[in-house]
């Protein structure tokens, strides 16, 4: 994330003077959870995207953190932000699901070449790996609430024949919930 050099300076200076006053860092509640015996590779929460904007409070700028998280607990994303000092000002549960971030798509196409059924096709066909895109079933289905799907394209190495469509539901970790999803052709 891109800080301007003044915001910067008044972070230090904030957290020199008032570091002891302000709420431990998302970082540090991580860190807690770990310390606490929660297993490594299960998430509970992913920052997706993050991002400063500015605020105009008694004509002045003031410095604002916006996160947009996805809660894996509850199945739905939230917008998070923070002060200058790191503190929660609001936090607000958002309708629908927001793209999958970069990590989220690395770590389906992991997981997908990790399968050994899976992995084997992709070597041998030299395949093309693409997608991240969502899907979102009904309640009761594999990829309906609470999950997180990613449809992940196994293409041929020309990129014109799709030859699997493995989803992978990263609640709350990354696992494959369909080897070759086929949508029903009335969607």
């Amino acid at each position: 994330m891109k800080h301007n050099n003044t915001f910067l300076i008044g972070m230090i200076l904030a957290a020199a003077v008032y570091g002891v006053l302000t709420q431990p860092s998302r970082d540090a509640h991580s860190a807690l959870s770990e310390q606490a015996g929660a297993p490594a590779t299960q998430r509970h929460e992913e920052v997706l995207r993050s991002w400063l904007d500015y605020v105009k409070i008694d004509g002045r700028d003031e410095a604002r953190i916006v996160e947009i998280v996805f809660d894996y607990e509850l199945g739905a994303a939230r917008r998070r932000v923070y002060n200058a000092q790191d503190w929660l000002i609001s936090d607000e549960v958002l309708a629908g699901q927001p793209r999958a971030s970069s990590t989220e798509i690395a770590e389906a196409f992991d997981t997908v070449l990790r399968d050994p059924e899976l992995g084997q096709l992709a070597r041998s066909a030299n395949a093309i790996i693409d997608g991240g895109f969502l899907l979102r079933e009904a309640p009761g289905e594999p990829c309906g609430p609470p999950a997180r799907c990613l449809q992940v394209y196994m293409f041929s190495e020309d990129g014109h024949e799709e030859l699997q469509r493995p989803i992978v539901d990263m609640n709350p970790t990354a696992r494959i919930v369909y080897r070759d999803y086929q949508p029903d052709p009335a969607d």
